[in-house]
């Protein structure tokens, strides 16, 4: 493999001094990806998938039913190995609605964000709705309860009819950031 000749001829130095993010533009690259960022060769902070050479060797369309195994296979690998992922970049330049739907639909399946191609794109990503009022309304009502309890030994809140467990407190934090900074794509 290309990685490991490069790691091994300079494993210290670069493993020491760079960061870098494993792009996936080929069968043979997703087939060995759990392999390659278990070697840790390279200091590979985060995974992206490079979706149109992909499918350009995969002789497929470029449509999102042909995609769903190569993002779940790289979203999966990259959560369980505590790296970023960056989706599909996107050739639509022009359609803004079409666009935050492609965001929305990364950050639900739990990218960390895209590849951004043009002026448009950033502004969509930058503001889209990854939330919606009910859910921020929602999680403000938890949110005030954890603030107010005095034992934050807990197991349980209940709050409008729904429980909600120590395990729901990492996405409640991250819905009140998002809140409060409105123009990012929240962190996955």
């Amino acid at each position: 493999m290309e990685i490991a000749k490069i790691a091994e001829s300079n494993k210290n130095y670069f493993y020491e001094k760079f960061q870098f993010i494993l792009l996936v533009e080929n069968p043979l690259c997703l087939l060995n990806l759990l392999e390659i960022v278990k070697k840790k060769l390279l200091n590979f902070i985060c995974i992206a998938f490079g979706s149109h050479d992909y499918t350009d060797i995969m002789e497929m369309q470029h449509i999102p039913k042909n995609l769903s195994y190569p993002r779940y296979h790289i979203i999966n690998i990259a959560k369980a190995y505590n790296l970023l992922s960056i989706d599909i970049a996107s050739t639509n330049l022009t359609d803004e609605v079409d666009f935050e739907n492609e965001c929305l639909e990364a950050f639900s399946m739990g990218f960390h964000g895209k590849f951004i191609l043009h002026p448009m794109q950033l502004k969509v990503i930058n503001n889209a709705k990854y939330y919606s009022d009910e859910e921020i309304k929602e999680t403000i009502g938890v949110y005030n309860i954890i603030n107010n309890m005095i034992d934050e030994d807990f197991s349980i809140i209940k709050y409008n009819g729904k429980i909600f467990e120590k395990p729901h407190l990492k996405r409640t934090y991250k819905i009140i950031s998002w809140n409060n900074n409105r123009n990012i794509f929240p962190d996955n």
